[in-house]
């Protein structure tokens, strides 16, 4: 009985962390295409089971994708492209868990939402390319 208190206390601890960690606070605002609006814009979608799959946008010309796959029982594996007119693609791999209502990565710096006809997606982590402030929506193909 003493080790499923332990486990617990970790547990809780972890959420704890992870709630509090690189991502805290959660930006408010969404950029979709060239236009950046309020996050409330977007029904949430509670299945993250459902979020395999591919999601696409484009933002100042470059077009950006997000493969999905399921790389465990309660892992994920996310892998994000971006390609620039004459450039070459841009290309950055996580692996996430489940945290709450969000895929966070293993690492720190990513999470993903699901919404009601994609996904958002935040990366903190410095970037030239992508924006640590604000949530990029990708819609499923």
């Amino acid at each position: 009985m003493r080790w499923l208190i332990a486990a617990c206390l970790v547990l809780l601890a972890w959420v704890a962390a992870s709630d509090q960690g690189a991502l805290s606070p959660m930006p408010q605002a969404v950029l979709v295409g060239s236009d950046v609006v309020p996050i409330d814009n977007f029904a949430p979608d509670q299945s993250i089971e459902n979020v395999v799959g591919t999601f696409t946008t484009e933002t100042g010309g470059a077009e950006q994708t997000l493969q999905i796959t399921q790389a465990g029982k309660e892992r994920w594996q996310i892998v994000r492209s971006i390609i620039e007119p004459g450039e070459p693609a841009f290309e950055k791999t996580y692996f996430a868990m489940r945290a709450l209502d969000l895929l966070r990565s293993e690492s720190g710096g990513m999470a993903i939402r699901m919404v009601s006809d994609g996904v958002l997606m935040l990366e903190t982590e410095d970037s030239e390319i992508v924006p640590a402030d604000l949530w990029i929506f990708y819609r499923r193909d």
